[in-house]
């Protein structure tokens, strides 16, 4: 999975080593399945095959190592998750889209307890330049990029 790097890219002077994936979901499709596989696609637009063929590639990369999938409601979950860090590791929690799905006193309470918690967190949001266009990629509430909503470019911000 690749998509277009623009601008000055972050150093980076080795990749960090992943030691556990999480995702929470209320109703996950189950994607070992084509009928989950099926109800997935049915959210990707019509006429957007670039889309379609990326989350083929994701699919599979998702079947030769899945991560852990919670079910259940993200603020109600986030907690338990939270308390499952491990000392000698970095938590960072990456959100681009489901905040928005949440209220506003359930998003709050979600992002208090990511501040509590002491980890790195990497969300999308409006960009500072207020562009409808794209998202604002944020670490710990700094914008560091701009990114397209599906991951065919980001554009590093000086």
């Amino acid at each position: 999975l690749r998509g277009e790097e623009r601008g000055r890219p972050v150093p980076v002077e080795a990749l960090p080593q992943v030691r556990s994936r999480v995702g929470v979901d209320l109703a996950p499709p189950d994607l070992r399945t084509e009928e989950g596989v099926r109800l997935l696609k049915a959210f990707v637009w019509a006429g957007q095959e670039q889309r379609l063929a990326d989350l083929d590639a994701a699919i599979e990369v998702w079947r030769r190592d899945p991560p852990e999938i919670v079910v259940g409601d993200l603020v109600d979950e986030l907690p338990g998750l939270l308390g499952r860090r491990r000392d000698d590791a970095v938590l960072l929690v990456w959100e681009t889209a489901a905040f928005g799905y949440l209220p506003e006193e359930r998003r709050e309470r979600a992002r208090a307890l990511l501040t509590a918690a002491e980890c790195v967190f990497v969300h999308t949001g409006r960009p500072s330049d207020g562009s409808p266009d794209h998202y604002g990629l944020y670490v710990d509430g700094d914008e560091v990029a701009h990114a397209e909503f599906h991951g065919a470019w980001i554009e590093w911000l000086e």
